[in-house]
């Protein structure tokens, strides 16, 4: 036990001196504050920005009367169609109408066809919904202005056309001309929505990189093999060497990360974080004991401690939950460090 004590000593106090152990903590605290700053779309988020091209008599009406609309979305007006595109990248609304330039011409000619603009990252069910609340609003809108036309019979006329299309331009985007913005996405499966559940980037990069220290310790093991004290040991002594190598290699990163952590999510899972990591750290232990039997010895090993860093961020759910659209990944992410880790935490949450 004393040995142990002092090889930890020893070890713990050649890390600290190693700058790339400190340089490898800062670009792990770039990541999670980089990552954290991204904005996610809003699942609740359902708030409708609304602009207009022109400004004219009818197209006023018509927006006021959108504005005015009691449902479960919150539409709100911008300056204009950039403003529109501005608010759904940057998170604030979820789609967006336009009321085009050719709004008044396009009802005087008794068309209907491409009056409104549509934006959107992706169709989805509430976008759908979001269309036909307008398209509703729309239809009511023409009703008023056709019994405001001064033949009764002209606008009964072209009031039961307009009824009849009805259905055509519902179930149709022939009323909306729709533009689709690069950007986040949510994930479907043959063009129907699917519901994400959460995900923890935070947590994966924080795991990520502890498990990137310990298999770096396999490398510069395999690299230093003949002067390595790992030579001079027996089977069991070098286990435990091995595993205080491990356990040193990750204190810097799993101290700063950790706080990094906590200040980033304001400690609101911080039980949990910090209780879940023990278990995180003994798979990524063991996951290095198992790269150090089967790969470290092989020339390309730099390759292949990539592919399991990637291997570990693709199976968790990091940044994607990839078990929703394939099941069998499922059994994976509680074999992985990010992982048993973030399922740990979701575990704990429910019994806390």
């Amino acid at each position: 036990m004393q040995k142990n004590i002092t090889w930890f000593g020893i070890l713990l106090k050649n890390a600290c001196a190693q700058w790339e152990n400190w340089m490898i903590c800062v670009l792990m605290i770039i990541c999670m504050v980089f990552v954290n700053g991204i904005q996610k779309p809003d699942a609740e988020n359902m708030k409708i920005a609304i602009s207009l091209e022109h400004k004219d008599d009818l197209s006023e009406k018509m927006l006021e009367r959108v504005l005015q609309e009691d449902s479960h979305f919150e539409f709100y007006q911008v300056k204009d169609a950039k403003n529109v595109e501005r608010e759904i990248r940057g998170g604030q609304a979820f789609c967006g109408f336009v009321i085009k330039k050719s709004f008044t011409d396009t009802l005087k000619e008794g068309r209907q066809k491409d009056c409104l603009g549509y934006l959107c990252l992706q169709e989805t069910a509430k976008g759908r919904a979001a269309k036909e609340t307008v398209y509703a609003i729309f239809l009511e809108f023409l009703s008023e202005q056709l019994i405001m036309q001064e033949t009764e019979q002209y606008g009964k006329q072209v009031q039961k056309e307009a009824m009849e299309d009805n259905r055509k331009y519902l179930e149709s985007d022939e009323l909306f001309q729709i533009s689709l913005i690069r950007g986040e996405k949510e994930g479907t499966i043959q063009g129907e929505p699917v519901e994400q559940e959460d995900t923890y980037p935070l947590e994966g990069i924080y795991a990520m990189f502890i498990l990137l220290e310990m298999l770096l310790v396999n490398s510069e093991n395999q690299r230093r093999a003949q002067k390595s004290i790992l030579q001079l040991l027996d089977t069991k002594n070098r286990l435990h060497f091995r595993l205080i190598q491990y356990i040193v290699s990750v204190c810097a990163v799993t101290v700063t990360g950790m706080v990094t952590l906590l200040l980033l999510t304001s400690g609101s899972r911080a039980t949990i974080q910090v209780i879940a990591l023990p278990f995180m750290i003994f798979m990524s232990v063991l996951w290095a004991f198992l790269a150090d039997k089967v790969l470290a010895k092989r020339r390309t090993y730099s390759v292949w401690m990539v592919t399991l860093l990637l291997f570990n961020m693709l199976t968790a759910p990091v940044f994607v939950h990839m078990s929703q659209y394939i099941p069998g990944l499922q059994v994976l992410e509680y074999v992985t460090p990010a992982g048993i880790y973030i399922h740990g935490m979701q575990f704990l949450q429910q019994l806390l």
